[in-house]
């Protein structure tokens, strides 16, 4: 089922959930160290930012090594049909979104693509955007709007809309036919 086209805001940097984990991380262990430390609690706020950090590092670690290769066998990479062709004059990218695959994605080989609608405001920046299509569903459009927080377009009048198709691809043997041309064609630019 389809989730309701709606218009979204783009998130933030401090709106990532890792940003969450490393402030909560941060704080409590800073809290900690300086319960320990008593009168050197200035000692506790470097501490806290290398456990943080480290523990951030460790789950990211975790879920690219251990968990997401782990379900990949049993839940295999979906069969994609191709993106919707672009119409009319389509996003051109100043600034290209910064997409980083997701891991359970990368581990199953899984290609797809998000349609998207985007408001830019008139310095070219994302404001808003709504997923008109996706495919395979929900896998790709946390990733999305963290990529589009990234991107610049060309600075015009006013807010303007423009619809954008984000494809991720991966190079496998599994890829569908329309995935390995956006590859052939990326490697020609």
């Amino acid at each position: 089922m389809n989730e309701p086209a709606r218009w979204r805001r783009v998130p933030g940097q401090l709106e990532h959930p890792i940003a969450w984990v490393f402030w909560a991380i941060l704080i409590y262990t800073m809290l900690a160290i300086g319960f320990l430390l008593g009168d050197y609690f200035l000692l506790a706020f470097p501490i806290a930012i290398a456990v943080a950090c480290a523990a951030i590092w460790l789950g990211h670690m975790l879920l690219w090594i251990g968990i997401a290769p782990f379900t990949a066998r049993f839940w295999p990479a979906v069969t994609v049909h191709a993106p919707p062709a672009s119409d009319s004059a389509d996003a051109k990218y100043l600034t290209e979104p910064k997409i980083q695959y997701p891991a359970f994605a990368h581990a199953r080989g899984q290609c797809g693509w998000v349609q998207v609608a985007m408001r830019v405001s008139a310095d070219g920046q994302v404001l808003r955007y709504r997923i008109i299509a996706q495919a395979p569903a929900r896998t790709f459009a946390a990733t999305t709007a963290r990529a589009l927080s990234s991107a610049r377009l060309p600075p015009g009048e006013g807010v303007r809309e423009f619809t954008s198709v984000i494809t991720f691809v991966l190079e496998t043997p599994t890829a569908p036919e329309w995935a390995r041309a956006r590859l052939a064609q990326l490697q020609v630019a």
